[in-house]
């Protein structure tokens, strides 16, 4: 994959997207509910062009809520983005594939490393078997005790080549202000129980975040080839906690008895979010050992707000806050109810 084009070739092309965006298009968007997916959808429909969101069975409802309060140029769509022709009947399908001019790959690859490859390979062959469908997809930073790995998407664009000139957006994990991801929502609930630097296997790792409004927005814009959207200076999981301290303490304090009950529940509150009892490999899969990118002038390039890690972070604390609040109460009141 080629690298960011030039600062003039990413004014021509943005001028290219905005004449092109006044013809109605269709596209399809995946990733519902999570943050990215959200923006993008809601920027499209802006433009006038018609959205096809892809949803799990379980979120079709939510979805649709989501999609009223954006007119009717957001239609929900039943489907699996890891399946054979993304879940959706054979005809059915093929309608949808002709009629695209985008595919908005923006949801998060499943944790198995064989879905995720089945997954990204689904996703190519629907976008290659269009007209003229571009492809848009996401590269979180992500890693592991061994040190970063490579997405199964890239993987998969690596083996193809350049035929389906698909933009790759490598970001970090996307979040916004109203987004609890569960990411955060750990780090935040280990600063609170206990000091993260005492973590000393991951306490030196790096942590990238990225403001999904940002990713949206570069998304929609984004010329064939890599855009590195990731933090120039990110800063390590131990820097983090440190941070932590002083956003948390600006805005209410901690409560003592708020504090107690999330000790007390802090075991389960992490099995019920990561499914198992090791946040350490859980942070490792989501920081990496070093990271550089250029988000930051790409933002400025394209005229864009740049949010750095920490301006991320604290774009969303409270509402992160209220969400391990609330999971704590519920986990509490489940005790209670089997006690009583």
């Amino acid at each position: 994959m080629d690298d960011i084009p030039s600062s003039g070739a990413w004014s021509t092309w943005c001028r290219f997207v905005e004449v092109s965006a006044r013809a109605r298009e269709t596209v399809l968007v995946t990733g519902f509910p999570a943050a990215v997916a959200r923006h993008a959808a809601g920027l499209l429909a802006s433009e006038g062009t018609d959205v096809i969101l892809l949803v799990e069975r379980a979120r079709r409802e939510e979805a649709e809520a989501f999609a009223a309060g954006l007119g009717g140029s957001v239609r929900p769509l039943e489907g699996e983005a890891s399946s054979v022709d993304l879940g959706l009947g054979g005809a059915e399908a093929a309608a949808i594939q002709q009629s695209l001019s985008a595919l908005y790959h923006l949801a998060r690859e499943p944790g198995d490393d064989r879905a995720a490859l089945r997954g990204a390979r689904e996703i190519c062959e629907f976008a290659a078997g269009g007209r003229s469908t571009r492809l848009v997809v996401l590269d979180p930073a992500i890693g592991g005790r061994r040190g970063a790995r490579r997405s199964a998407m890239s993987a998969v664009l690596g083996e193809r080549g350049a035929g389906l000139g698909a933009s790759i957006l490598r970001t970090g994990v996307c979040t916004a202000a109203d987004e609890a991801s569960t990411f955060i929502r750990l780090v935040v609930l280990l600063h609170l129980c206990l000091d993260i630097r005492r973590l000393r296997s991951v306490a030196g790792r790096r942590v990238v975040l990225t403001d999904a409004g940002l990713a949206a927005r570069v998304a929609l814009r984004s010329p064939a080839g890599v855009v590195d959207l990731r933090d120039p200076r990110p800063p390590t999981l131990a820097g983090v906690d440190r941070a932590l301290t002083g956003m948390i303490e600006a805005r209410r304090g901690v409560d003592p008895d708020q504090l107690s009950s999330l000790r007390r529940h802090r075991d389960r509150l992490i099995v019920s979010w990561i499914g198992n009892d090791d946040p350490v490999n859980f942070l490792a899969s989501w920081t990496v050992d070093e990271a550089g990118g250029s988000g930051e002038g790409i933002a400025r390039e394209m005229g864009l707000e740049w949010m750095p890690v920490l301006g991320v972070l604290e774009a969303c604390i409270d509402h992160v806050l209220e969400c391990i609040e609330a999971d704590a109460a519920d986990l509490g009141e489940d005790r209670d109810a089997l006690l009583g």
